[in-house]
């Protein structure tokens, strides 16, 4: 006897349209690892966070956040070393809190 439980047994008895679905859903649902960083990365990133607020510069972040990989860009309003996180403003008012661990990628725009 077969034991198939996968998708294989009921694609027959699926739709196109459907099997089209699934395949969309299960693309956009998947999951990403956070990748870990080198330290010669962390030093670059501290000399451009340092810059962006001498400057007051834009800068754009790629971060993780819990399940993808998110860009956001905005100025940097204040960097908390207790907490290891940076608080960014974007252009509508919003301030987000990104962890130091979360960054994946920093430049000043």
């Amino acid at each position: 006897m077969l034991r198939d439980r996968g998708t294989i047994k009921w694609t027959s008895m699926m739709l196109p349209e459907h099997v089209k679905m699934i395949k969309d859903w299960a693309e956009r649902d998947r999951f990403e690892q956070q990748e870990e960083v080198d330290e010669q990365s962390i030093e670059e990133w501290n000399n451009t966070i340092k810059t962006a607020i001498a400057e007051k510069r834009l800068v754009r972040i790629v971060h993780h956040d819990g399940r993808i990989y998110v860009e956001n860009s905005g100025l940097i309003a204040s960097v908390d070393r207790m907490t290891q996180s940076l608080r960014l403003q974007d252009g509508r008012g919003k301030r987000l809190v990104i962890e130091f661990t979360a960054i994946k990628a920093i430049e000043c725009v």
